[in-house]
């Protein structure tokens, strides 16, 4: 696909923009309100007021869409995002791949904390929360990051750009970026990249964000999983 004119002149094509700009921006954004989170609240409540952050954020973006009507003729938020019907037999090729590159990716962290970058393994600090705020997380990371970055951006950058591999290349590189802070590199490099790029690949093969967000799950799932044992050991 070539690339398409673009001009800031047109009142779609500058309202594109802001989406892209705000969608990417979020985790930034977030990290700044979360100073003030922390002076306001508990631990439990900064985490509880950062998760409602990221719906409140996504649900201004679709606002802001739908107000200034920057949709194609017929089209919808949901559609224009990539939000379709999920069919059987390619979910449970999603969930194959999801599970799989979930194995795989935590045998290279292993591998990588233990060589190229000395890391202690440990839990992740999700765990230490309560039960129904590591569910909220599991949930909000997994659907509104998405929504945000493959649906959002990575769609409207691939309508500017006419190009995907540039498209996914942005939107795949600050996704990454903005998950350095949190997590040492050996998880950055065995984890993170390689997820990335597989669920780039994946919004690419069916431009369906429900798989997306299907695989999303799968690869949190560890966090989730790993809450409702310790909650079933301590109440043991």
């Amino acid at each position: 696909m070539s690339p398409i004119a673009y001009s800031l002149t047109d009142r779609h094509n500058r309202t594109t923009l802001v989406v892209i700009v705000l969608a990417l921006s979020t985790p930034l954004i977030a990290a700044v309100l979360n100073g003030y989170f922390a002076a306001w609240f508990d631990n439990n409540g900064r985490v509880m007021a950062g998760l409602l952050f990221y719906w409140l954020f996504t649900a201004i973006i679709s606002l802001l869409l739908i107000y200034k009507k920057a949709e194609p003729a017929g089209g919808t938020v949901w559609k224009t995002i990539g939000l379709q019907r999920i069919k059987l037999r390619e979910s449970l090729i999603v969930l194959i791949i999801g599970f799989v590159t979930l194995f795989l990716v935590n045998l290279a962290y292993v591998i990588l904390a233990r060589t190229i970058f000395p890391t202690e393994v440990r839990t992740s600090p999700a765990l230490a929360l309560p039960l129904p705020l590591v569910l909220l997380a599991f949930i909000t990371g997994s659907i509104t990051e998405e929504i945000l970055y493959r649906g959002f951006a990575l769609e409207r950058l691939q309508r500017m750009t006419g190009n995907w591999w540039i498209s996914g290349g942005i939107t795949g590189a600050l996704f990454v970026f903005f998950h350095v802070p949190a997590y040492p590199m050996a998880h950055i490099v065995g984890y993170i990249i390689p997820a990335t790029i597989i669920i780039t690949l994946l919004y690419r093969w069916k431009r369906n964000l429900s798989y997306c967000i299907m695989f999303h799950l799968v690869m949190n799932s560890p966090i989730l999983l790993g809450a409702l044992v310790m909650g079933l050991l301590s109440s043991a």
